[in-house]
């Protein structure tokens, strides 16, 4: 589905529509309501899934007051694949988070998780001839909004991130190692729909995004005459980004956490754009798609790789001490002996084996992450050239490092060498 045309849009509202009459999570609107309408779109966008939209909806009610509800709307191409892909996401944020929130509850910590409460909660799903649909609330109605960068953030805000990921890990893993029969249950479901690796191998948009990076990658390393990482990159890639991620993903180290998976700026929400001064901040993490269960370390190494800017390979023993210590003192506080069960070593040892995964996952989606960025800005990334005439990730799988505009070269290959250079200073290749 490459664009939202008119005939489309009228189909989703009306869609939409229907399902806020039927659905009783807005008990007044039902109770009161003679009319709902949903009013045009104020932003929309594509992920490698879905098509994105952000709606504004009225109801009109019986006593003549009007009410309004902001929601996000994920819509994707009718496939059993798709469907697959949303009913994963719903079991995520109803059962899997629920039933973290209900274990803290009975430790009376529930103030600790606070945060499940308002991550944007996916209350329909449903498929009609031509598509599939789910529908969340959304969290710019109490003032979240994305980071400008989607590439680099401030040190506080790092600061911030690394904190919630270590107290989310921290409680993930708690859950799993006191109540082991309940987290087996719900993973055992979790999985039974579909699973990352499979999610990521047989999505096209994605083999694409995959495929194109890592040939424009060893392309720009070739132009920058970085040969030391070419050999490595093709030794370690020998045979091809999926082979390794689908590895990866599916070696779960038995001392496993709920991870996010797709951990970057796009994917991380902050409130009112305040960078307190203390690391308690006001940030969600959505879109949790590629979810699933294997080591903290596959989080953290993504999001230090995707997101820390500056010269990252001189301050990741920093990070990765600051995230460790975080998620030690959550340990402590939701009654697991860290020390014993994940101690710092076994961290760094995960790091070792897990982190190639946040390096295939940077280098593909780096350079499309850019293009596109442009390309929605409806100037041209290539020089001399503004294609306009096919979807986008065609536009994409089309692209070749050399054609690519100075300015873009130089964003893709400083950030993409940076990355490299911190990964093969630690990890072998």
């Amino acid at each position: 589905m490459n664009e939202l045309d008119e005939e489309t849009r009228e189909e989703i509202f009306s869609i939409i529509a229907k399902a806020i009459e039927n659905e009783n999570i807005y008990e007044s609107v039902n109770k009161y309501k003679t009319d709902i309408t949903v009013l045009n779109s104020e932003q929309s966008s594509f992920g490698a899934f879905e098509f994105i939209l952000g709606v504004n909806v009225a109801a009109n009610l019986f006593n003549g007051r009007e009410i309004y509800m902001d929601l996000f709307v994920k819509i994707s191409d009718k496939s059993k694949s798709n469907r697959k892909i949303f009913r994963r996401q719903k079991h995520t944020y109803t059962e899997i988070f629920w039933n973290i929130h209900q274990f803290l509850m009975h430790k009376h910590m529930s103030s600790q998780f606070d945060f499940i409460d308002i991550w944007p909660i996916p209350f329909k799903m449903f498929s009609t001839d031509t598509r599939e649909v789910l529908i969340y609330n959304k969290l710019s109605e109490i003032g979240y909004t994305f980071p400008l960068n989607k590439f680099s953030a401030p040190k506080l805000m790092n600061y911030g991130v690394l904190a919630m990921l270590a107290k989310f890990h921290a409680v993930s893993f708690a859950f799993r190692e006191q109540k082991p029969e309940e987290f087996s249950a719900l993973v055992k479901e979790w999985n039974k729909e579909t699973t990352p690796e499979e999610i990521l191998s047989k999505h096209p948009n994605v083999c694409a995004i995959l495929k194109t990076g890592l040939k424009m990658t060893i392309d720009m390393l070739k132009e920058e005459q970085k040969t030391d990482l070419v050999d490595k990159i093709k030794n370690d890639f020998k045979n091809g980004a999926l082979a390794v991620i689908t590895k990866v993903l599916s070696e779960r180290p038995d001392d496993c956490v709920v991870v996010h998976g797709d951990l970057w700026l796009n994917n991380i929400m902050v409130k009112n754009k305040v960078y307190d001064s203390t690391t308690e901040m006001n940030l969600k993490f959505i879109n949790w798609e590629l979810s699933t269960i294997h080591s903290p370390a596959l989080d953290l190494a993504y999001y230090i790789y995707f997101t820390i800017s500056e010269e990252p390979h001189e301050i990741f023993e920093h990070y990765v001490e600051y995230y460790y210590k975080e998620f030690h003192a959550y340990l402590i506080k939701y009654e697991s002996d860290p020390d014993k069960s994940f101690p710092f070593l076994k961290l760094l040892d995960h790091l070792s084996k897990y982190s190639i995964y946040a390096l295939i996952m940077t280098l593909s989606a780096v350079p499309f992450i850019t293009v596109n960025s442009l390309y929605v800005k409806n100037e041209s990334v290539i020089e001399g050239k503004n294609d306009e005439n096919c979807g986008k990730y065609q536009k994409y799988e089309r692209l070749k490092y050399s054609n690519l505009r100075k300015e873009v070269k130089d964003f893709v290959s400083k950030k993409i060498i940076s990355v490299l250079e911190l990964h093969y200073k630690y990890f072998s290749g």
